[in-house]
C-alpha cells in the first residue's frame, strides 16, 4: 500500500473516531436523567407510597438508549469484555492479525445485517405505532429506531478498529 493510501486510511480512521467520540460524549450524559428518574421513583415509592409504572419503563428505555449508543465508543476505548485467555499472551502483531480476521467476521458483517434487520423491526414498530403492554402505553417505536442507528455506529467503530489493525500491520512491514 502506498503512502497516499495509508494517509487516506489514517484520515478516515480519525474522522470515524472523532464522530464516535462526539456521539459518546453526548450519550454518556444519559446517565444523569436515568439516575434522577430512578431516585424519583425510589422517593415516591418508599416515602410517599405512590409507585409509578411509567418510571420503570422509561428508565429501561433510557438505559437501552445509553447501552446501544455508547457501545461503539466503548469499542474504541477497549472497554468491551474480551476473553483474554489466549489474547493476552499474543504479541501486538499477532493481536493485530487476529483482530483483522475477527472484526469483519464477528462485528462488521453482523453489524450490517443488524442494521438491515433493525430497520425492518423499527419500521414495523412505527407502522403499528407500537406501545408497551402495560397500562401506561408508552411508545416503543422511538427506542426501536435506535437499534439500526446503534448498529450503524457499531459498524463504523468496527471498521475504524479494523483499519487501525491494517495500518499497524502495513507499517510494521515497512
Amino acid at each position: 500500500m502506498g503512502g497516499t493510501l495509508m494517509s487516506a486510511l489514517e484520515k478516515l480512521i480519525g474522522i470515524l473516531d472523532n464522530i464516535l467520540e462526539k456521539v459518546g460524549r453526548v450519550v454518556e450524559w444519559l446517565v444523569v436523567p436515568l439516575t434522577l428518574l430512578l431516585v424519583y421513583e425510589v422517593i415516591t415509592r418508599r416515602i410517599f407510597n405512590t409507585p409509578h409504572i411509567w418510571t420503570v419503563t422509561v428508565a429501561t428505555q433510557i438505559y437501552a438508549l445509553h447501552f446501544l449508543l455508547y457501545s461503539p465508543t466503548a469499542l474504541l476505548k477497549g472497554a468491551h469484555v474480551r476473553v483474554d485467555i489466549l489474547y493476552q499472551k499474543m504479541t501486538p502483531r499477532q493481536k493485530a492479525i487476529l483482530d483483522a480476521i475477527t472484526y469483519p467476521v464477528m462485528l462488521i458483517i453482523p453489524s450490517l445485517i443488524l442494521v438491515r434487520e433493525g430497520h425492518k423491526y423499527a419500521a414495523m414498530a412505527w407502522a403499528r405505532k407500537q406501545v408497551t403492554q402495560s397500562l401506561d402505553r408508552i411508545p416503543l417505536y422511538p427506542i426501536k429506531t435506535v437499534i439500526p442507528i446503534a448498529f450503524g455506529l457499531l459498524f463504523l467503530a468496527g471498521l475504524s478498529e479494523f483499519l487501525k489493525r491494517i495500518v499497524y500491520l502495513k507499517k510494521g512491514d515497512a
